[in-house]
């Protein structure tokens, strides 16, 4: 007679989906930049290098399930990265996109399969 561990059913049927990322908007803010500019004292030579305020007119903040982010400052680079669009939902212990019908079932419905599956037909 085969035992059945419920413990690892449970752990089965229980999956880790999240959206791939999240955007948020950050408006104009403001951010250091180190600038080297050629020296034209005549006693320096090389480059010299300043820190100067730099104000961004818009960025967006994109957050990923992982716990990375990146700040991107550029429209065309959201457009071009695809971070404009709907995020895909991800498995995020295979790293599989899903598509957009295969989100996680509810507790009903995941009883209502579980017994579907268990019963036989004679």
């Amino acid at each position: 007679m085969a035992t059945y561990n419920t413990r690892d059913a449970v752990v089965t049927d229980r999956q880790n989906i999240r959206q791939k990322f999240e955007v948020e908007e950050v408006g104009e803010h403001k951010r250091m930049s180190r600038v080297g500019k050629r020296a034209t004292d005549g006693i320096t030579k090389g480059l010299v290098f300043t820190d100067e305020v730099i104000v961004v007119p818009r960025a967006w903040d994109v957050y990923f399930p992982s716990g990375h982010s990146v700040r991107i400052e550029s429209e065309k680079e959201m457009i071009r990265l695809g971070y404009m669009d709907r995020p895909p939902m991800v498995d995020m212990e295979t790293g599989e996109e899903l598509p957009d019908d295969s989100l996680p079932l509810s507790p009903k419905e995941i009883v209502k399969r579980n017994t579907q599956q268990t019963r036989k037909v004679m």
